[in-house]
């Protein structure tokens, strides 16, 4: 089951103001978020794919 993120148009404009490198791995953080909406991170919430 896939499900729908939506990022809210601040937060858009947030992330273009970022390094094309942090930019992609935000990106690829919040996809992984559509296949596992609970992934199992660590305790201090960092993602580390």
């Amino acid at each position: 089951m896939t499900y729908r993120t939506e990022i809210r148009p601040r937060a858009v404009k947030q992330l273009k103001k970022l390094d094309s490198v942090v930019r992609k791995r935000i990106d690829a953080a919040i996809l992984s978020l559509a296949e596992n909406p609970r992934p199992p991170y660590p305790k201090d919430g960092r993602y580390r794919p």
